[in-house]
């Protein structure tokens, strides 16, 4: 029968080796969310190339094009405070759009929100 504390073991070991191998290969390689019952366990394994866009902002330029939002990057003005556009959450609804402020805090907003939003400021080249 397996435990909590068996299973927290194990994580550790195999994200040390998985740490270790993607390092080799030049990628990211992380252990998901491991369920577990009395014979065994499961889990996903998730790896993204060190080099490559974040997954907020791959996101969001792949939404950019399809709602017509303006460039990542671009500083917007909202509720009388200048934000940068930053990324894009896929499993948020309701407030997916990541801006951050000058100051380096992230919110988030809606969609709505964005393209109401007057644009101050395009980016020169893409981020």
């Amino acid at each position: 029968m397996m435990t909590k504390l068996q299973i927290t073991d194990i994580r550790k070991r195999v994200q040390a080796v998985l740490d270790a191998e993607g390092k080799a290969l030049g990628m990211t390689l992380k252990l998901g969310n491991i369920k577990y019952d009395d014979d065994g366990f499961r889990t996903q394994l998730k790896g993204r190339w060190e080099d490559s866009l974040p997954e907020v902002c791959a996101d969001y330029d792949s939404h950019q094009r399809r709602y017509d939002f303006p460039r990542r990057g671009s500083v917007i003005q909202f509720q009388g405070e200048h934000f940068q556009v930053h990324g894009y959450k896929k499993r948020s609804r309701k407030r997916p759009i990541i801006i951050t402020n000058m100051g380096g805090n992230q919110y988030v907003i809606s969609k709505d929100a964005l393209t109401n939003a007057p644009i101050i400021q395009e980016p020169e080249e893409a981020c």
